[in-house]
């Protein structure tokens, strides 16, 4: 008889639970709420269902939240990574054009001296950037 008072509440518990995304909980729910229908009244065993499920609402929101942050990070790193990426490219297309106008006995002193000029800047870039590992 008391198992059949609490149980559309163990249900809605358990619903709860397995609302996605699906958390558990570190005690067992069903013998709280049965023992509460053996001791008290059914104010008190209401008032720790609604604890138990703002528990299981604040557990969703904190995995949410921290799944939300593994895809940002994820996302900021994928980002990172095409970033480098192009500047690679870029970098190499840079000094291949370098090397043709250089190669080039035609080239004009302005093309020239533009290379030699992105050149050095290439050079000159911080000792753990793109550019310098090129």
């Amino acid at each position: 008889m008391v198992k059949a008072k609490v149980q559309p509440e163990i249900d809605e518990i358990t619903r709860e639970l397995n609302t996605d995304p699906v958390v558990s909980l570190d005690f067992d729910y069903a013998a709280v709420m049965l023992n509460l229908a053996l001791a008290t009244e059914d104010a008190a065993r209401a008032d720790k269902k609604s604890s138990i499920i703002a528990e299981i609402q604040r557990l969703r929101r904190e995995k949410t939240d921290q799944e939300e942050e593994k895809q940002r990070k994820e996302e900021e790193k994928q980002r990172k990574e095409e970033e480098r990426k192009q500047k690679i490219q870029s970098t190499q297309d840079l000094i291949t054009s370098a090397q043709t106008v250089l190669n080039n006995s035609a080239a004009t002193k302005e093309e020239v001296e533009k290379a030699i000029k992105e050149l050095k800047a290439l050079v000159s870039a911080a000792a753990d950037s793109v550019e310098k590992s090129v």
